[in-house]
């Protein structure tokens, strides 16, 4: 495992999410921080108070993501490929959506 305790530091300096790296190594979210926080404890992401983490690719990223929504894709469907969920694919939509109210 000391070679894949490496690979999940690897990746999440990438910007990989411990949601994303758990489903890949089979385990889950909170032992990936966990190695992580024992590997290099100096390197996780933490939102302050305040602050709005941003999405790295997050422009192209809702391009895509509209795209798709045009095309017919479902909400989940989107979200698997995006590695994001539903829910937050459906806020995402939501933001981008001109308001129809009269």
């Amino acid at each position: 495992m000391g070679s894949d305790r490496m690979r999940i530091v690897e990746a999440y300096l990438k910007g990989a999410t411990f949601n994303l790296l758990a489903k890949h190594y089979g385990t889950s979210p909170y032992f990936v921080k966990k190695v992580i926080l024992e590997e290099a404890p100096d390197i996780i992401r933490r939102k302050r108070y305040g602050e709005r983490v941003r999405r790295k690719d997050a422009d192209e990223s809702n391009r895509r993501i509209l795209a798709a929504h045009l095309a017919g894709e479902t909400l989940t469907q989107i979200g698997r490929k995006e590695g994001i969920s539903r829910q937050y694919v459906w806020y995402l939509l939501r933001q981008m959506k001109p308001d129809e109210s009269p």
